[in-house]
């Protein structure tokens, strides 16, 4: 019944008291007991003394921030308040922030959202009503706590505390573990490696520094979650997930899918789809029938099922595979391999390789073409594309879908193509290989393989021959390298190895591919295409309409009969019509008749090797080889350093179109100025000079020298020569043997130095006027000039030119015998 007025200050009794302040200052010392404590407004100094004490809050007007540890307060009632020996806080209807001690603190944040730190010590830790929060920031040591009713905390300083009504956890530096309830729970894992529980409810799990995990381990129901983001399904269901490196599945089917960092997602029960996404992830699939996608990656990926091997490219890159049995590609061009499990491989876009290992595998290859690869089958497989379906060895129970190619074994394989253009591959082994309908390759590898295209156009394939092949599709004998002992039927086109091959056509339309090495290419009858590839190559179109390309090295393209497309490719490359009748050849031009020539189409060709007959072989710019062949050739190389070589017959070197006069000596083999310079000349027997002022001499055999237009200097040299100065001044020397000269119309002042009179005028050196008809012939008189005869020649009534007879007169002895013949008169045309 006691009255107080203007009193500040309350001390207990040695027993459970209730004291409560005013608007003032106040001093509430609790002594012994139980006791509870209310400052309300002004700075108060609440001493709870012996005894579990209360600081209550309950009346505040604001929210109020506590703490036991520093002994202060603020805003709201605790504004200024000091707090001694109390151990346990009930705070306002607000958003309150309490901190305990070292001790086993109560604290109950009544209304409002609250923030409750127990600290050290067995805490009882009450949200009340709003949404609170148990924070365990400073913890020394991880802690584990769990909202679920009745679960006591552990660890750090968590060790022995209570929780009720709270929502919400935030955890310590260390490795927590946090738990919510069937409540829409925030957990914070802060720094450390933490493992977040949210159960049901849509829950907020940041993992916050370190590499966390978030477990739906306990949910009822399959989840799908991903790191990006967002949560369904089960426990799952309406979460949001921040800073959360790794996943922890259900017993459940779940499908698990990481972000851009190494992510371990774990399947647990249930049959599991598994995305890692980018980073080097560890994907563990636990019981069930589980699954790794990689359809999201950017790159084509390497994955396999066996044990210990990683994952490469793409987002597989550094991926670690565990209790996996399928696996899902990307768009790109994967390499799937399964084990001993009966798995599902299947890619989507690109061009895969699927090798499902032991067990009855579902190869499904999706768009693109793709390969099941039987390689490691540790007997023969025998695979049907047309029927889906593969058996003994790793084949045995395989079903196929959307697969175009097979790989065999090291064994006898016996692999059947379908509709599609396939390819069939059967390693070693004496394997069957039917290519059905399509254009299919087949390549055997070792093994007398039996090889059978079907329909469509086929390829028999020996890239991968350990050495050279002979393959001849015509008589059907084939040897050498992994052709030893195959027998190919209905098979139109061959590819090489990379040694040096022999490959054959038939009389069909047959595509020949060398490869690698210094091939020989044979078309035979029919619109062929022949690809030497890199090497030195020979090859051959033989009748038809072909096409020859060179590629890389030195080739040399011989297109026979038809009208032929020949490409030398990169290198110095030949076009060869050696079994022609005679052709006309201009590389600079790119005009071709005659013979095998006929219809020709050259391109990037350096060298010209003519016929058995009279060719006309013209260069280019460049450094040309021209080979005459057999017959009276004639030869121009154009610009460049070219090498002529007449070969058999009675072979020209022509210099007609060159822009500057040439020097070239038959004997000496010096050649220079013009066209000619840089120029080799081998078994050419006659020159033709250009229309500017040339040198041409001849050797010991009988040559023709014509000069053309322009102040020319000819010398026949040794042999029974033919000399043509042709227009403008010229210089004729016959030189040692029985020589001819011979002058056409408007053939100018020329000068014969040598010129040598016989006993009779067969005797004599001939000089040829080669102009009129036989109605119209020149006519010719001589004179002495000093101790020179000079010829003049009349044709038309006007003067055609006069010829100096170096050293004769009219008193020279045989001069009756001067040999001059008048083709015209003879009814005959000059020799030259």
């Amino acid at each position: 019944g006691d009255t107080l007025a203007t009193i500040e200050n309350l001390t207990g009794s040695g027993h459970n008291d209730t004291l409560t302040g005013n608007g003032s200052a106040n001093s509430l010392s609790g002594a012994a007991g139980n006791d509870t404590l209310t400052g309300l407004a002004g700075a108060d100094t609440l001493t709870g003394g012996d005894g579990t004490d209360t600081a209550s809050y309950a009346g505040s007007n604001a929210a109020v921030t506590v703490s036991l540890t520093s002994g202060t307060g603020s805003g709201g009632h605790a504004q200024g308040d000091t707090l001694a020996t109390i151990e346990n806080l009930t705070g306002s209807g607000h958003n309150d922030t309490l901190t305990g001690d070292a001790n086993a603190n109560s604290l109950s944040g009544a209304a409002g959202t609250d923030t409750l730190t127990g600290l050290a010590g067995g805490d009882t830790l009450t949200g009340g009503a709003g949404t609170d929060t148990a924070s365990y920031a400073g913890s020394n040591a991880a802690v584990t706590v769990s909202l679920v009713s009745g679960v006591t905390g552990s660890g750090g300083h968590a060790q022995g505390d209570t929780l009720a009504t709270i929502e919400n956890l935030i955890g310590s530096g260390h490795n927590d573990t946090l738990t919510g309830n069937s409540s829409a729970n925030s957990l914070q894992g802060a720094a450390g490696n933490d493992t977040l529980v949210g159960l049901a409810g849509g829950d907020t799990l940041n993992g916050g520094n370190g590499s966390d995990t978030a477990s739906y381990a306990g949910s009822s129901a399959g989840v799908t979650v991903s790191l990006d983001g967002n949560g369904s399904g089960g426990h799952a269901q309406g979460d949001t997930l921040t800073a959360i490196e790794n996943l922890i599945g259900s017993g459940h089917a779940d499908t698990l899918t990481g972000n851009s960092s190494a992510n371990s997602l774990q399947g647990a029960a249930g049959n599991d789809t598994l995305w890692g996404g980018a980073g080097a992830d560890t994907l563990d699939g636990g019981t069930g029938t589980d699954t790794a996608r990689y359809v999201s990656s950017n790159a084509g990926v390497t994955v396999s099922l066996v044990s210990g091997v990683a994952g490469s490219g793409g987002h597989a890159q550094g991926d670690t595979l565990s209790n996996i049995e399928n696996i899902g590609g990307s768009a790109h061009d994967d390499v799937l391999t399964g084990d001993t499990s009966a798995n599902n491989l299947q890619s989507f876009g690109g061009n895969d390789t699927l090798n499902g290992g032991a067990g009855a595998d579902a190869l499904d290859g999706g768009i693109g073409r793709d390969t099941a690869d039987y390689a490691g089958s540790d007997a023969g497989v025998t695979v049907n594309l047309a029927t889906r379906t593969g058996s003994g060895g790793h084949a045995q129970g395989d079903t196929l879908t959307s697969i175009e190619n097979l790989s065999g074994s090291s064994h006898g394989d016996n692999l059947t193509g379908n509709t599609s253009a396939n390819t069939l591959r059967g390693a070693a082994g004496n394997d069957t290989l039917n290519g059905g309908n399509g254009d299919d390759t087949l390549a055997g590898g070792a093994g007398g393989d039996t090889l059978n295209g079907g329909a469509g156009r086929d390829t028999a394939d020996y890239a991968g021959s350990n050495a050279a092949v002979t393959v001849n599709l015509g008589t059907g004998t084939h040897s050498g390298g992994h052709a030893q002992g195959d027998t190919l039927t209905n098979i139109e086109n061959l590819s090489g190895s990379s040694h040096g091959d022999t490959l054959t056509g038939d009389a069909s339309t047959n595509v020949l591919t060398g490869g690698a090495g210094n091939d020989t290419l044979v078309g035979r009858a029919g619109n062929d295409t022949l690809n030497g590839n890199d090497g030195n190559d020979s090859l051959g179109g033989h009748a038809g309409s072909d096409t020859l390309n060179g590629g890389n090295g030195n080739d040399t393209l011989a297109g026979g009969s038809g009208g032929d497309t020949l490409n030398g490719g990169a290198g110095t490359d030949t076009a060869n019509y050696f079994g022609s009748t005679a052709v006309t050849i201009n590389l600079a031009t790119g005009t071709h008749s005659g013979g095998d020539a006929q219809g020709d189409t050259l391109s990037n060709i350096e060298n010209i090797v003519g016929s058995t007959q009279g060719d006309t072989l013209t260069g280019d710019a460049s450094a040309n080889v021209l080979t005459g062949g057999d017959g009276d050739d004639t030869l121009n190389g154009g610009d460049g350093g070219d090498t002529l070589n007449g070969d058999n017959g009675s072979d020209t070197a022509d210099y007609t179109g060159s822009t500057a006069g040439v020097t070239v000596n038959l004997g000496t083999g010096t050649h220079s100025g013009g066209d000619a310079q840089g120029d080799t000349l081998s078994n050419i027997e006659n020159l033709a000079g250009s229309s500017q002022g040339d040198t041409l001499t001849g050797d010991a055999s009988a040559n023709i020298l014509t000069g053309g237009a322009g102040n020319d200097t000819l010398n026949g040299a040794a042999g029974g020569d033919m000399l043509n100065g042709g227009t403008g001044t010229d210089a004729l020397t016959g030189g040692n043997g029985s020589d001819e000269f011979y002058f056409h119309a408007n053939f100018s002042t020329d000068t014969i130095a040598d010129y040598t009179l016989g006993a009779s005028k067969a005797a004599s050196e001939e000089i040829h006027l080669c102009m009129g008809t036989q109605a119209n012939p020149p006519t010719h008189s001589g004179a002495d000039s000093g101790s020179n005869h000079v010829i003049t020649v009349t044709f038309n009534g006007s003067t055609a030119g006069t010829i100096t007879l170096t050293g004769i007169t009219t008193s020279s002895t045989n001069f009756a015998n001067l040999n001059i013949i008048i083709a015209a008169s003879t009814g005959t045309a000059c020799a030259h």
